[in-house]
């Protein structure tokens, strides 16, 4: 489903992570002089992963890999020196994800964690709210979670879209009940209002 690049290791070359839906597995293939080789591979059961991210989410120096999947909500592999682990991962309550984004939405120097989820899984109707997962010293929680209606959005697109200044967060939207030919709903930054409890 999809590929990121990446050195997760900081060992000075490009790792390899895939999603691979039909074997229900995220692959990690290490980079090398030698280039790649199965020997050189770790695999994490995921069902259903979709659209992969990384991003420093701790800030403790190393990617950290974000899975989302249908059936899974939100995975957080923590990544480290000795690379990742089963055992040091995170879920993130979500409907149905695909695809995340990791940007510093408001600026307090941690990232933030846009999660585009897909439909109601018993439903199938694209009418669920999508999320923003506020970053901060202690992590993320449902409490510091801000949901944004949306329409079945396969991804997140971030960016400074009227050049205040602030960034504006996208849902390209895919999938309604009937159609597949739905609005794109943009969000647009108004950091004149506090929009997430201040991190205490």
């Amino acid at each position: 489903m999809s590929v990121v690049a990446a050195d997760f290791n900081r060992d000075g070359w490009l790792d390899l992570a895939s999603a691979n839906v039909f074997s229900r597995t995220v692959d990690i293939h290490w980079g090398g002089r030698d280039g790649f080789s199965l020997a050189r591979s770790w695999t994490c059961g995921i069902a259903n992963p979709r659209f992969l991210s990384y991003a420093d989410l701790n800030q403790d120096g190393f990617l950290d890999l974000v899975i989302p999947s249908p059936t899974e909500e939100i995975t957080i592999l923590w990544g480290g020196r000795q690379g990742f682990s089963k055992e040091r991962a995170t879920k993130l309550a979500a409907i149905a994800p695909v695809g995340a984004k990791a940007v510093d939405l408001d600026g307090d120097g941690w990232l933030d964690l846009v999660v585009a989820n897909f439909w109601d899984p018993e439903t199938h109707s694209g009418y669920v709210n999508s999320y923003v997962y506020w970053g901060g010293p202690g992590g993320f929680s449902l409490k510091r979670r801000q949901e944004l209606p949306a329409i079945g959005p396969h991804a997140a697109v971030i960016g400074d879209l009227n050049q205040d200044g602030q960034l504006d967060i996208v849902f390209p939207d895919y999938h309604g009940p009937y159609t597949r030919s739905v609005d794109t709903y943009i969000y647009w930054d108004r950091r004149t209002v506090p929009i997430h409890p201040d991190i205490a």
